[in-house]
């Protein structure tokens, strides 16, 4: 996927989950939306599953930004697959 749309969009192949809330992080402005779309199922040895993996993008966004976006998102009742920055 990652070569379809690297050329109609700003799209990056990183190695780490960590490594692409901080790409994310950096490359992005104010207002902007960034989409969280892993392109394989989640390494099992790694995280255990989808739930373990969708929890490790939370606690590296906490991390990231020093925010607690769990707690963010059960106050706006913000859907998983939805934050905007």
């Amino acid at each position: 996927m990652f070569f379809y749309l690297k050329d109609i969009t700003d799209t990056y192949l990183v190695e780490t989950l960590q490594e692409a809330v901080h790409l994310a992080r950096d490359a992005s402005q104010k207002g902007d939306i960034i989409v969280y779309s892993p392109a394989a199922p989640p390494e099992p040895h790694l995280y255990g599953g989808f739930d373990g993996r969708g929890n490790a993008f939370i606690e590296t966004l906490n991390q990231e930004f020093g925010l607690d976006f769990e707690k963010i998102r059960r106050a706006m009742s913000i859907q998983p697959g939805g934050i905007k920055m």
